[in-house]
């Protein structure tokens, strides 16, 4: 019993030492204790406590997070730059706008854009509405801005590209003076496309069409015609175009394009529609020939620069049929005038199976891997995008100044001829009333400067001795483009029908 009691004493004793040194710890941090809890942590400790979360009861359910905001939706394609949309001239183009275009074709090409467009311009349904009719240019004028939107679509840096125009007057005008010998030579656009000198002798297989070398052409393989494939199983890296000794066909010239603008017996849009599609459209199609000269014709970039050419002058037409302020981009037609004889026309159907009225659907057709089907499908279709904001009716696109966030306008170099026929309509060769003194060359006029300005004053010299003869002024511009075509073929070269 004695040792028992030892050990009992011994054992209190080291609790009550325990207990000591434990409040003795306590006391060193300032806190207090309840025996059997933890200890709060320190001011020091609480920064890097995490928060104790509680338990979740049985049952509870979690809360739902808030929904993540809505991104706003991106702007139609294509119309992303800030800047107005100005269609101008290549001549005008600095190295790096050339460079930026170049860029963004080379890329289309790359990714399969280019090619497909082609395959809308060769569908049989759509052709039927897209040539030969008084449509001709609204067709296209949807075609080429939803081009024109792929374009500015491709990526940073591109969204203020536009299509440039291939200013046939000018290259005629340089033609005219002996400045070059050839459609390439006069065309800087021609030249930069890649030309027709440097290429290979192959022909092309494009949408089911062999594309045959034309007499003396080539399978361009230079500029951006060598990143053209095409839709074979081989890329082709070539365009086919015709011989670089090709001249500048006689309807491109300045008083042609003004009496096929303003024709002499005129039905309004119809006659003039007729007058373009077949003169200056049709005429630098079958001269630059290759695939030009076929439907596959979109498969050459350079088709999209004639056509903003032939689109311009559409825009040319309209300001002076209702005779707008050359400086007025504001002014739009009211309905009424859009429907006017003077800019529409209801035109049949080539196959017979109607009228294409203002309100009529736009037939636009691509082929989705199982059928043909209208470009509005989204159904495997990469175009989409390019087309399914802008109008699908032909009366919206009358006014290119008029198409919403699509509209767009044309930049003319104030000395260019294309310029003078904007500015002065039908007016643009006509002699002024004091042009005697420009026949006794008194030095009243200024001398021309340039070329376009050159055969600008032939053409009113011309004008204003056939004035001088008897002659009404629809006359005289009927016998500037006789002499404009007896010129062409005894001084520079051939012209194939004097009519």
């Amino acid at each position: 019993m004695g040792k028992q009691r030892v050990l009992w004493l011994a054992l209190c004793a080291v609790v009550a030492f325990v207990y000591q040194e434990v409040v003795h710890a306590q006391d060193s941090t300032g806190t207090s204790t309840t025996p059997g809890t933890v200890p709060a942590p320190s001011a020091a400790d609480a920064s890097s406590t995490p928060a104790t979360v509680p338990a979740q009861a049985v049952g509870d359910v979690a809360p739902t997070p808030p929904p993540a905001p809505t991104p706003p939706p991106p702007p139609p394609a294509g119309t992303a730059c800030t800047l107005p949309r100005v269609r101008r001239s290549w001549d005008s183009y600095s190295d790096d706008d050339k460079t930026l275009y170049l860029s963004a074709l080379k890329l289309a090409m790359e990714r399969g854009y280019h090619q497909k467009f082609v395959e809308l311009h060769v569908d049989v349904v759509g052709e039927m509405e897209a040539h030969r009719n008084s449509v001709f240019m609204y067709w296209h004028r949807r075609y080429i801005l939803a081009y024109e939107n792929m374009l500015r679509s491709l990526g940073p840096g591109f969204e203020c590209v536009t299509l440039p125009v291939w200013d046939h007057l000018y290259g005629t005008a340089k033609r005219k003076l002996n400045k070059c010998n050839t459609l390439e030579t006069c065309s800087q656009i021609y030249l930069d496309f890649g030309g027709a000198r440097t290429g290979s002798k192959k022909s092309l297989v494009i949408y089911n069409e062999t594309i045959d070398l034309p007499g003396g052409g080539l399978c361009v393989t230079k500029s951006i015609a060598g990143s053209f494939c095409g839709n074979n199983s081989v890329c082709a890296h070539c365009i086919i175009r015709g011989s670089y000794k090709n001249d500048y066909p006689g309807d491109a010239t300045l008083s042609s394009v003004i009496n096929q603008l303003f024709p002499i017996a005129s039905n309004g849009w119809e006659t003039v529609a007729a007058s373009i599609e077949r003169g200056v459209h049709n005429m630098v199609h079958a001269y630059v020939d290759g695939v030009m000269a076929w439907l596959q014709s979109p498969a050459d970039p350079l088709f999209y620069t004639h056509h903003a050419f032939i689109d311009a002058l559409q825009g040319i037409y309209l300001k002076c049929a209702f005779e707008l302020s050359t400086c007025d981009l504001t002014t739009m037609l009211t309905p009424d005038q859009k429907v006017s004889s003077l800019i529409w026309s209801d035109a049949p159907r080539r196959d017979g199976s109607g009228t294409i009225l203002p309100t009529t659907r736009i037939t636009m057709r691509h082929n989705n891997g199982k059928e043909w089907t209208d470009i509005m499908n989204p159904e495997n279709n990469m175009l989409y995008p390019f087309f399914k904001d802008i109008p699908t009716s032909y009366g919206a696109y009358v006014d290119a100044r008029d198409l919403g966030v699509y509209s767009y306008s044309y930049r003319f170099n104030t000395g260019s001829n294309l310029f003078k026929i904007y500015d002065q309509c039908a007016a643009a060769s006509t002699a002024p009333v004091n042009l005697a003194s420009l026949l006794a060359d008194d030095g009243a006029i200024p001398p021309p400067v340039g070329p376009d300005d050159y055969v600008h004053h032939w053409a009113m010299t011309i004008d204003a001795a056939a004035v001088q003869n008897g002659y009404s002024e629809y006359g005289a511009r009927m016998m500037l483009e006789t002499i404009d075509c007896v010129h062409k073929n005894e001084c520079i070269s051939p012209v194939q029908d004097y009519t």
